[in-house]
């Protein structure tokens, strides 16, 4: 029962607050589950973690039912009785209820809440009924009662007051959560991750490996000394490339890693089809480049090189 209803400066508007809820659901819901002497003589002779299910009901615009497991779910000769939210609408995050579950035979009870944030059945710890008192009773019935707290959208808006009259979230809210989406900055490292591009990262890379890290023509020409010897600067080279290569497929492992996270989230990012090209016709350069290192004499290092390439998976096509 109502008795005040105050604003913010204590002024007591119980009146005009129930004036203006008077077409509103009701927030409390009872359900009686009774059981018909068929289904009760079923539960005495029940089986381990076997459950029965009450009829469908609805209750602050959702579907609801009570169920039983009569010689324990966990436990075996606990009777486990729970509440079920058979389904939560896409555009909700959850629905938050009181409620209490009762045994009438044996004036067993359990009070507790929980908020739902999918289809799930949640109901009293066990050692609350056993089985040997279901089987002890010639009538059975359960009795559930339900207060609605708090119903959550997608954009973490409390919006039970307009639920409960069937009414849609103000527009004025809904506008305010578009704008924070829009407004949402790479602040976290988590954000920054999210704004790079990661196919521009990796073009960054390739370019610079051509660029400065790869051996030119005229290295390549000069990697011989007069003489025939190895020149040292080659294998300076061939290492520091090695290193690159390194780091390449590194920080390729990660920007894939990266771009399979933001296709599960948004399209915001994605990687097209045009970058992917642009991607291969970097790889391209790279394959080219490290063709030039392959010569027909070939030194010790260069040995060495080409039998680290053997040695790396997915490397064998750069030969």
């Amino acid at each position: 029962e109502l008795i005040a209803v105050y604003d913010w400066k204590s002024d007591d508007v119980s009146e005009e607050y129930l004036n203006k809820h008077d077409a509103a659901a009701p927030a409390t819901y009872e359900f009686p589950w009774n059981i018909s002497d068929e289904v009760l003589q079923q539960m005495q002779t029940a089986s381990f973690e076997q459950k029965f299910r009450s009829s469908i009901f609805s209750a602050f615009g959702f579907r609801w039912s009570l169920g039983i497991y009569p010689k324990g779910q966990k436990v075996e000769g606990d009777a486990n009785l729970y509440l079920q939210l058979l389904s939560l609408p896409p555009k909700l995050k959850s629905v938050h209820v009181a409620f209490i579950l009762r045994c009438v035979q044996t004036d067993t009870q359990h009070h507790s809440d929980h908020e739902y944030e999918r289809a799930y059945g949640v109901g009293w710890p066990d050692g609350k009924l056993s089985t040997a008192e279901i089987q002890a009773c010639s009538e059975l019935a359960f009795m559930a009662k339900l207060e609605l707290i708090a119903v959550v959208d997608r954009d973490g808006d409390d919006i039970t007051e307009w639920h409960l009259q069937g009414k849609s979230k103000p527009k004025q809210l809904q506008v305010r959560a578009q704008e924070d989406t829009k407004q949402e900055s790479p602040d976290s490292p988590d954000d920054a991750d999210d704004a790079e591009d990661p196919s521009a990262a990796l073009r960054a890379f390739f370019a610079g490996l051509q660029a400065g890290n790869g051996p030119s023509n005229d290295a390549q020409t000069a990697s011989k000394s007069e003489s025939g010897q190895s020149d040292p600067l080659m294998a300076v080279r061939l290492d520091s490339l090695s290193m690159n290569m390194d780091k390449m497929m590194q920080k390729m492992a990660a920007i894939e890693l990266r771009m399979a996270e933001k296709a599960k989230k948004t399209d915001k990012g994605r990687v097209t089809q045009t970058q992917y090209a642009e991607l291969q016709q970097q790889v391209n350069g790279i394959q080219k480049t490290l063709k030039q290192l392959m010569m027909k004499d070939m030194d010790p290092e260069e040995m060495k090189f080409k039998a680290w390439l053997d040695s790396v998976d997915g490397l064998a096509a750069y030969y």
